[in-house]
């Protein structure tokens, strides 16, 4: 009798520790599956932008722009009330009508500069970490690398259709004293005829059409890429720890410096004496360029050394757009619409310029194609191709 009792004893203490670890199996289980199928709690969006690397940067360059556009805005204003002034001298005239022309066209680019940067960063914030954020970058790079294609195609097609001009011009048979040379041509169902002048023509037509809104959109959407594509990611796409241990703001730093750096010693090397030797020339920027090439193949990953090396180029070309082509070409103007005197030399150094832009053309076109070439920028010497 004892015996059964104590049998029944141990199967019922038996029973209830089975009951006792069931019951925690199933718990642990149960905890398991919560844990592993609940979605872990979002930052929110004022957490992510505070929180954001690039915030600092960001805010950097829309306070520049804002001053920027908080100048210009004034200025406009006064400059269409001056340039309704009836006593105004011819050179007066035109110097008016010209800085309000450049300073209504800064005022819009930047503008839209503010609303595209700040809707941009909030939009890339918005999606930042979400199943959203690959998909919205995608669509990004590729809307903004059509544009820059697109413009790029705009300016180049220009830069070479006027090399053809120039090297096929009429210069011979029948030509008025005055011009430099003529060209008959047929395209699209329709006849062409052009006439270049020797300096300008005695009045010069109000629908003046000028090149270089081309150039200009071409390097802004090129430098959106950069940022959009190698900077909004840097550790990902710009850093290589086995090339250069370097810091996201280093990095990004150096990339833009390299721009400014690269125009400043070509503009230099044009305004010397150099520029009067073109072997000695070429010889001298070939080693400079070299001399980017390894250092940028030295700090960055290879993909992105060879893209900012070509934006380093692109960045020479437009700024010999900007601060040399263009300013000639306005004193060119400037002269013809009011008799004064033009200095010759401005239009041989924009000449000298647009040489040069035609020659770094087909290399630009090169390296930016590379990128999808791992035998270009992966080759160990990288630097040299």
């Amino acid at each position: 009798m004892g015996f059964l009792l104590l049998s029944n004893s141990v199967l019922a203490d038996s029973l209830s520790l089975d009951s006792v670890v069931i019951n925690d199996t199933l718990s642990f289980s149960s905890d398991i599956i919560t844990s592993k199928f609940q979605e872990p709690i979002k930052p929110s969006f004022f957490k992510k932008l505070i929180s954001d690397d690039g915030l600092p940067y960001v805010a950097v360059a829309l306070l520049l722009l804002l001053i920027s556009f908080s100048v210009y805005s004034p200025l406009v204003d006064y400059l269409n009330k001056l340039k309704g002034k009836a006593d105004l001298s011819s050179i007066g005239k035109y110097e008016t009508e010209d800085a309000q022309e450049a300073s209504t066209a800064a005022k819009g680019t930047l503008k839209y500069l503010v609303i595209a940067l700040g809707i941009g960063y909030l939009t890339y914030i918005g999606v930042k970490g979400s199943s959203m954020q690959g998909f919205t970058m995608e669509w990004l790079n590729l809307i903004v690398r059509w544009a820059h294609v697109v413009a790029g195609v705009m300016w180049i097609g220009a830069s070479f259709y006027f090399v053809f001009l120039e090297n096929n011009l009429n210069r011979t048979k029948n030509i008025r004293p005055e011009l430099a040379g003529d060209l008959w041509a047929v395209h699209g169902g329709g006849f062409y005829y052009i006439e270049k002048y020797k300096v300008a023509p005695k009045e010069i037509p109000e629908d003046l059409h000028w090149f270089k809104y081309e150039a200009y959109f071409t390097w802004l959407t090129g430098l959106a890429l950069l940022f959009i594509v190698y900077y909004m990611d840097a550790k990902a796409f710009l850093i290589d720890p086995s090339v250069a241990d370097l810091s996201t703001s280093m990095a990004i730093g150096i990339g833009i410096g390299t721009l400014v750096l690269g125009y400043a010693i070509y503009d230099v090397m044009c305004r010397s004496k150099l520029i009067n030797n073109q072997t000695a020339f070429a010889l001298v920027g070939l080693v400079v360029l070299a001399g980017f090439a390894y250092f940028l193949t030295h700090v960055f990953n290879p993909r992105a050394a060879f893209i900012h090396f070509g934006a380093l180029i692109g960045t020479i070309m437009v700024g010999n757009v900007y601060f040399n082509i263009i300013p000639a070409q306005k004193a060119m103007v400037k002269a013809a619409k009011t008799g004064g005197f033009l200095d010759g030399s401005l239009g041989e150094k924009a000449g000298q310029r647009s040489l040069h832009n035609n020659y770094f053309t087909l290399p630009v076109i090169f390296i930016m194609i590379s990128n999808h070439f791992p035998s270009t920028f992966g080759h160990e010497f990288n630097w040299l191709i």
